[in-house]
């Protein structure tokens, strides 16, 4: 079995996230990297020390990550939306308990609180950071960029509309450095720039601490927390990828996997359908059979999360791991239809744990199976080819134990559901 390495940077994590973030709609593509740039521009403007920059620019790349559906991210793309408090808790409910992320948790908490903030609730008894107001300004600017037009022509009326709502909507201090930034050209090119990724980098590594790293323990925590971006955007999936890390990490350890691998197991199980964040949700919740159409955009999503898993080489095992795991032994699977001997024994796990948590879960729209039916199903699909025996033996053997785990693990994160979602919008749609 491979080895891992125990540490990844903060920095690449972010920009996955902001990547996964942005597969809900090409519309809202790039909006928080350009969030995040402009904001460290502004902050450099105004003086703030390089820690402040640095938190400001993971914060900008993440901000918008409570925003689960498609509805709430293009609603945040109208300039005066109101409704702006529910996607800013959630985020901040996800990272507060992440110490990595933990001070951008609160920038991102407050990123919509107004300058005045007559007749604003505040969701959390904490000081509005300085960098919350720089973000809220970043974002507003960034939302008014117009795509189909050259950024050039648009600069005069940009910089009109957020000077108008100086001391009002943002901070009056920020006027300076936005009135000296729409003097350069170099920053409106760079802020809608195809490039911008590079750019960001080189900002990042010009504020980073030297030991800005993450440990293996966290690399889980946060694993999780993508799972639940993943999840929550719908009631009909809210505790599915936790099921199936639970499951298919228990699974790996019968089959005889070392526990570095069990742990990249987990790993891999609340990541395998990261992809599905670029599925509009009514497929994903559509009851009934679904048409050829909707099943080909399904069938999309684990090259899309392998896309994005595999550019952190720390998970590179766990990326082949979900690129297979709708793979079939007999070469009915997808995406790239091979066959047994191409399908590495990880992603053979990772398919049973899949289909033996899918069937067995609760769904809104029916009751998950008991044993007897969940096995003559498993065992018609290895009867077929589909599944490997030798995998689902091990499954059987620990049967009544593996939906224990399950079922504790979907209980978690069905509570963790009920306590950062459903006070707020009562249940994702």
């Amino acid at each position: 079995m491979e080895s891992h390495s125990e540490y990844t940077s903060l920095f690449d994590l972010a920009m996955v996230l902001s990547e996964v973030m942005d597969m809900v709609s090409p519309v809202v593509a790039d909006h928080q990297k350009r969030t995040a740039y402009v904001a460290v521009r502004l902050a450099e403007g105004l003086g703030i020390p390089a820690q402040g920059r640095r938190e400001l620019l993971l914060a900008g790349l993440i901000h918008d990550l409570g925003a689960f559906s498609l509805r709430e991210r293009l609603d945040l793309l109208d300039f005066d939306f109101e409704n702006s408090g529910t996607h800013t808790r959630i985020g901040y409910q996800l990272l507060k308990e992440f110490p990595p992320l933990a001070r951008e948790a609160a920038i991102i908490l407050h990123h919509h609180a107004p300058w005045d903030t007559k007749g604003y609730e505040e969701p959390d008894a904490l000081e509005v950071p300085v960098q919350s107001h720089i973000l809220h300004l970043a974002d507003r600017l960034v939302i008014l960029i117009d795509n189909d037009t050259d950024i050039q022509s648009q600069i005069v009326s940009i910089v009109d509309v957020l000077a108008s709502r100086m001391g009002t909507l943002f901070m009056p201090q920020l006027q300076k450095p936005l009135l000296e930034l729409a003097k350069m050209e170099e920053f409106w090119l760079n802020a809608v720039s195809p490039f911008l990724n590079a750019r960001l980098r080189e900002k990042y590594e010009l504020y980073a601490a030297p030991a800005m790293e993450m440990s293996s323990g966290q690399q889980m925590q946060l694993a999780k927390i993508l799972s639940r971006i993943i999840d929550f955007r719908s009631h009909y999936t809210a505790t599915h990828s936790c099921g199936v890390a639970a499951t298919a990490e228990a699974l790996a350890g019968l089959c005889g996997f070392p526990q570095a691998d069990c742990r990249m197991m987990r790993i891999a199980g609340f990541l395998h359908d990261m992809g599905k964040l670029a599925v509009p949700t009514e497929i994903i919740e559509k009851p009934a059979r679904l048409s050829e159409e909707e099943y080909g955009i399904i069938k999309n999503h684990p090259q899309r999360t392998t896309r994005i898993v595999e550019r952190l080489p720390e998970l590179e095992v766990a990326a082949l791991w979900v690129s297979q795991h709708h793979e079939r032994l007999d070469g009915s699977g997808y995406p790239s239809h091979i066959q047994e001997r191409e399908i590495s024994l990880g992603s053979r796990v990772m398919a049973v744990a899949d289909v033996f948590t899918a069937i067995t879960e609760d769904r809104p729209y029916r009751k998950g199976m008991e044993k007897s039916h969940s096995l003559r199903i498993l065992r018609a699909m290895a009867d077929r080819h589909l599944l490997d025996r030798e995998v689902l033996k091990q499954l059987e053997s620990r049967f009544g134990d593996l939906s224990d785990l399950r079922r504790d693990a979907q209980r978690e994160a069905c509570g963790s559901y009920e306590e950062l979602i459903e006070p707020f919008v009562g249940g994702v749609q």
